[in-house]
């Protein structure tokens, strides 16, 4: 690494930072194999781009599906050429660990380590705040619009090269407004990706509220077949309930469970596409991260 590339990691971490996903007990190799054969899920895994969520209602067991998919797809890395980067919300933790602040962070932080060729525009960024504001002791903090500009051109540059794979367990618990906030944020990464015929998808998991059940993606219901969330391992056969989102989906999964009437509520209205643009604006197919840099020494 590069000079102070040791003390930008260190400005971008924070030390609970991976707390949940090393607390969560880790499943029996057969609890959860019943995802793997899933249409749903084998599109997402087959192609280069897409999110797929996992739905489903508290102590349903979607932390431990996820973990399950993240160590996985971590053991083919060994094999396949890739980077996978993930973290949990958790709204008991601290703000770092609840707040899109301390996601971005993290996900920025994971893919500097992973990918060389991202880490000239964050190397630039952070020289101009240490230049402006002192180096050692910070007195300046990473601020959100300028992490996100960072991570989602972090991500599109990686995926030109090689299959970037985000997880996002516990979006929920970020809060109503940062969940939403974060659910367009990946979507409009998404849609960046597919104009550049890149390679980067994501895997997100939340209670349907307050995410919209009519969001864009594929979606895996997880649920036990008596509508009760439980906090025992999830049955194969009986634990989960999917409905099918997308074109892919719906074409490709003719096959469809039907879910008790009880166990889904519709709560919100959809994500238009014109909300996403207007809120992020600054991530159109214009914006680079030297824009941003050039209206900052403006």
């Amino acid at each position: 690494m590069a000079m102070y590339d040791a003390d930008i990691l260190a400005s971008l971490a924070f030390p609970p930072m991976s707390d949940r996903r090393n607390n969560v007990e880790q499943p029996h190799v057969n609890i959860c194999r019943w995802i793997l054969d899933l249409n749903e899920y084998q599109c997402w895994k087959a192609q280069p781009r897409g999110l797929l969520w996992i739905k489903g209602k508290p102590g349903a067991g979607k932390s431990r599906l996820m973990s399950f998919l993240y160590h996985r797809l971590r053991e083919q890395r060994r094999t396949e050429h890739g980077v996978h980067l993930d973290f949990s919300f958790s709204t008991r933790g601290t703000d770092m660990q609840r707040t899109p602040l301390g996601m971005l962070r993290s996900l920025l932080n994971q893919i500097f380590c992973h990918d060389a060729s991202i880490r000239p525009p964050v190397r630039e960024l952070y020289t101009e705040k240490c230049t402006a504001f002192g180096r050692g002791e910070r007195s300046w903090e990473w601020q959100r619009r300028e992490l996100e500009a960072l991570l989602a051109q972090a991500i599109l540059t990686s995926a030109q090269q090689q299959q970037v794979t985000v997880f996002i367990d516990a979006l929920d618990e970020a809060g109503e407004e940062s969940a939403r906030d974060t659910a367009r944020y990946f979507h409009h990464i998404n849609d960046r990706v597919a104009s550049a015929s890149a390679a980067a998808k994501s895997c997100i998991s939340c209670r349907q509220y307050p995410i919209p059940s009519t969001v864009r993606g594929a979606e895996v219901w997880v649920e036990k077949h008596n509508g009760r969330a439980v906090s025992a391992p999830l049955s194969c056969e009986k634990s989960w309930a999917l409905v099918p989102q997308s074109p892919i989906s719906r074409q490709q999964s003719p096959h469809r469970l039907e879910v008790p009437a009880y166990d889904i509520v519709s709560h919100d209205v959809e994500l238009h596409r014109s909300d996403s643009a207007s809120q992020y604006s600054h991530f159109d197919s214009q914006y680079t991260v030297e824009t941003y840099l050039a209206s900052r020494l403006a």
